[in-house]
């Protein structure tokens, strides 16, 4: 291997493990915050549940955006909301009240959540899934 290719090789570990060690760290102080972590505006959640089975997965690791104050909530879309539990849940809104509150739903539930969700809880915009990479989150987890 020649200097230019260890100089390249040596940059990308270094811009690799960079980027490794904020995430690391983001989700640390994110789960000691109880927040779901985010890199640039984009946040990951392990699923860990098989209620939106067969979309999202149990073990997935889901994508989204976080949603702004002036964004339009989509029915039929798929977001996290905090339901006031210390829990996140990751399910399909499937209609919103005359209240105003979004009724959300798992894809694999037999009957929808059982509180209506205000706007102001409903936090990041599912976007994709990485499958099965949750089970490596598990292992460093139980290591």
């Amino acid at each position: 291997m020649n200097k230019e290719n260890k100089k390249l090789n040596l940059l990308g570990n270094i811009i690799f493990y960079g980027v490794l060690l904020v995430l690391l760290f983001n989700g640390f102080t994110a789960k000691q915050n109880n927040e779901i972590p985010s890199f640039f505006g984009y946040s990951f959640m392990h699923v860990i549940s098989p209620s939106m089975e067969d979309y999202i997965m149990t073990d997935d690791i889901a994508i989204g955006k976080t949603v702004a104050e002036d964004e339009e909530i989509i029915v039929g879309d798929v977001y996290i909301y905090d339901s006031n539990t210390d829990i996140k849940i990751i399910h399909r809104i499937i209609e919103e009240n005359v209240d105003g509150e979004y009724i959300f739903k798992g894809d694999n539930n037999p009957i929808p959540d059982f509180d209506p969700v205000r706007r102001d809880q409903i936090e990041i915009k599912y976007l994709f899934r990485i499958p099965y990479l949750g089970k490596l989150v598990k292992l460093f987890k139980n290591s």
